[in-house]
């Protein structure tokens, strides 16, 4: 039998539960002095959807949570891309936004 449900993303069909994520013991950092680097992460800002938002403070609060991590790689999250121009350039918007993150952080 077919859904006639459309494909939904995660974590617009439910939002975060800080109550019950509060209840998780916190992890052991097996080696805080190991490197890392994350290779992945997006930032966004849903708070007109969804109320929720995965911008700088919460990036911040996450990468110095005791782990030593020297770098990361931005990965697009289409928040942000051009509403105007080539399809193939539309992404740019959002490299531009990380970018003006990235000078906030680096004039403190």
């Amino acid at each position: 039998m077919r859904s006639s449900r459309l494909p939904t993303r995660y974590g617009r069909i439910f939002p975060p539960d800080e109550a019950w994520l509060a209840t998780a013991e916190p992890e052991v950092i097996l080696d805080p002095e190991l490197e890392i680097i994350d290779t992945h992460h997006h930032l966004w800002d849903l708070r007109t959807t969804s109320g929720h938002r995965y911008m700088l403070d919460e990036f911040l609060a996450d990468a110095n949570s005791g782990h030593t991590v020297v770098a990361t790689v931005h990965m697009n999250a289409y928040e942000w891309d051009r509403a105007f121009g080539p399809k193939e350039m539309q992404p740019v918007g959002e490299t531009e936004v990380a970018a003006g993150i990235a000078a906030m952080c680096d004039n403190g």
